[in-house]
């Protein structure tokens, strides 16, 4: 399998080696492995059995492909220790988007090598099967999935057309996907027939008495009725307790996606729309868990950046050689939950080290000097426009970084500026980041100071800067 590994968690690819945690999240991999395992174990006495979907709930940036890693990773290496019957699959549902159908493409993707990762199978042979087999006549498997994926893609686009007879039509060459010869009796209705198929097909691919784990990504970067499409595809085609689909999403943007498909069938008023979405959703995961930014990112994202230090202050301390202005005010901006996504963090970080790297630079001999043309609160002026450029759009932080600051400081507060006149939502962290900047009462650097830390920010090619005060000429530059 091509080797996607990007080595950050920032930009890590489902199917990768997981990346070395640092966020605390094995604990709930653990958890959804002992459920799924306790939920659809064959041999459970109660009668009622859960929904095959299992959610695992995060906005975007907070780290769901990093715990579907680990999850597949971990049921891989024990299927393998103990010569259990499992199978890990991975549908990255982003790179289908272009299909316009993500129902055919699932089965497809479930018969193709690739999707199986962390050394599942063995060149030319197909997935292995822990107890020691491999996938019967894997040109058979094929050819039954793509006849069986064509037939649901028709169907999608069918479904909303009038003419029950070509749905029917349809039906009928379902019943010839079949293993068995000229079914005498009248046909089942055409969604259980769908059923029907993708459960034999679902055997068919498992091990015998052993589980199909199927891990989705990315479903909620799909434009809505792909998501919905696929929605409704777990929730009328999937039955099988040899099957668990897992799936990371932003339940935020799949409940605004629900909502902006159904809105012309439905009535919506107030925030009725809103909780129709999230009510779909408790419909289909009955089991789901939510991944919440942590404080530990901090440390996380200076780890995959290799920087050594207690601390981003105390890394920046090592590298200029000397204390800076705003250790108590980097420190704030750094407690607030917006710092806390692991994928904002490590990418924040990344320019920070960039930036200030690049600055010291042409003073090696004497980063300190630097300083003296900044003003010594320049390290937290650098973070903050780095965390910017990573959170919020360009024109908002154009806006700030050319407004005079100070004027803002006696008025509404920095933190206005970013805002734009509106206000985030409360659960968005972002708001709370605006909120604790109106608190800032750190001396600012000048609009041309700030325009060059944020060309640096976005080019990560800093020019040499020089403030036209300076006392060394000779250092001056443009």
């Amino acid at each position: 399998m091509k080797d996607h590994n990007r080595a950050t968690l920032g930009s890590e690819y489902l199917g990768d080696e997981p990346a070395r945690e640092a966020l605390g999240m094995q604990p709930v991999a653990d958890s959804i492995w002992q459920q799924i395992e306790a939920d659809r174990a064959p041999d459970r006495s109660k009668a009622y059995r859960p929904s095959g979907v299992v959610g695992v709930f995060g906005k975007w940036g907070t780290g769901k492909t990093h715990l579907l890693n680990i999850l597949g990773r971990q049921i891989v290496k024990d299927a393998q220790k103990n010569n259990k019957p499992y199978l890990v699959c991975c549908f990255r549902a982003w790179e289908y988007e272009a299909e316009g159908d993500l129902a055919p493409a699932l089965i497809r993707a479930l018969v193709t090598e690739t999707n199986y990762p962390w050394k599942q199978f063995k060149a030319g042979q197909g997935p292995i099967k822990p107890a020691g087999g491999f996938w019967p006549d894997l040109k058979s498997l094929r050819n039954y999935a793509w006849e069986f994926a064509d037939l649901v893609f028709e169907l999608g686009k069918l479904s909303q057309a009038p003419g029950a007879s070509i749905i029917s039509s349809i039906g009928q060459r379902l019943l010839k996907v079949k293993d068995t010869e000229n079914d005498k009796e009248a046909p089942p209705p055409v969604a259980d027939q769908v059923r029907e198929r993708m459960k034999e097909l679902i055997t068919k691919i498992t091990p015998d008495g052993g589980r199909l784990i199927v891990l989705v990504d990315d479903l909620d970067r799909c434009s809505p009725p792909n998501i919905v499409r696929l929605f409704e595809w777990f929730k009328n085609h999937i039955d099988s307790q040899a099957c668990t689909f897992v799936v990371g999403l932003d339940h935020r943007m799949a409940a605004k996606a629900i909502v902006g498909h159904y809105k012309g069938h439905t009535l919506f008023s107030g925030n009725d729309g809103e909780d129709y979405g999230f009510r779909y959703l408790d419909k289909l995961f009955e089991l789901d868990y939510e991944i919440l930014p942590s404080n530990t990112a901090q440390q996380m994202a200076m780890d995959r950046n290799e920087m050594d230090g207690a601390d981003l202050c105390d890394w920046t301390r090592t590298m200029i050689k000397a204390d800076f202005g705003g250790v108590a005010d980097l420190n704030r901006l750094l407690e607030i939950p917006a710092m806390w996504i692991p994928r904002v963090i490590l990418r924040t970080t990344r320019t920070y080290k960039l930036a200030i790297e690049a600055l010291i630079k042409p003073f090696s001999e004497d980063p300190t000097r630097v300083a003296g043309d900044l003003s010594r609160s320049y390290p937290f002026w650098l973070f903050l426009i780095s965390s910017m450029h990573h959170l919020f759009a360009p024109d908002r932080v154009e806006n700030f970084v050319g407004s005079d600051l100070k004027d803002a400081m006696q008025k509404e507060g920095m933190g206005s500026l970013l805002a734009g006149g509106t206000k985030f939502d409360s659960t968005d962290p972002r708001q709370r980041y605006i909120e604790q900047l109106n608190w800032l009462k750190i001396e600012p650097l000048t609009e041309d100071q700030m325009r060059y830390l944020y060309r640096m920010v976005r080019e990560k090619t800093p020019r040499s800067f020089r403030n036209p005060d300076a006392d060394d000429p000779a250092q001056q530059g443009t």
